[in-house]
């Protein structure tokens, strides 16, 4: 079921629990799981996807109906759709047809580095679907945000580690 309305208050709590949950999130697999619980309740989406390619920082996820994370299906519309967006760094709103809506957002929107793309199998009109761009876009930021996070507390521990301790 695609969401009411953007202007939700309870939006903006939620993205704030999700940002404070990724702040503590010490792998990838608990910031798959935190994202797709945050899609589930702010979106509910029937499928989802994340993809974030960052130097040597590569996540590629599906989220189901219930936000659980599932491997990259690459030959899925919803990859074709999200490759699409990002290539061309722009938001895509396609209503195929009655019954399926997809949504795709690259961000940051200069220079993108990820996509977040959302399938509904509902009727809906580009009208309802475009204030959602802006929580895709937010939901996507933060997510990137604990990737790098993670892969930089990697990195300083494997740093610290070549250091030879004293005493």
């Amino acid at each position: 079921m695609v969401p009411p309305s953007e202007a939700n208050p309870s939006k903006q709590a939620r993205l704030h629990l999700l940002a404070q949950a990724l702040r503590q999130a010490g792998n990838a697999e608990a910031i798959h799981q935190q994202v797709g619980s945050a899609l589930k309740s702010l979106l509910a989406p029937d499928r989802a996807l994340l993809k974030v390619a960052m130097d040597s920082l590569v996540e590629d996820v599906e989220f189901d109906e219930n936000g659980a994370p599932q491997s990259l299906r690459p030959e899925s519309e919803l990859n074709a759709f999200a490759e699409q967006a990002l290539a061309s760094g722009k938001a895509l709103i396609q209503l195929n047809g009655a019954k399926i809506c997809l949504i795709a957002v690259p961000f940051p929107p200069a220079r993108p580095v990820g996509v977040l793309s959302v399938r509904w199998r509902e009727e809906a009109e580009e009208s309802e679907l475009k204030p959602l761009l802006a929580t895709l876009q937010q939901v996507g930021e933060l997510a990137t945000t604990a990737f790098v996070n993670i892969s930089l507390r990697q990195s300083i521990e494997a740093f610290n580690s070549t250091i030879p301790r004293k005493g």
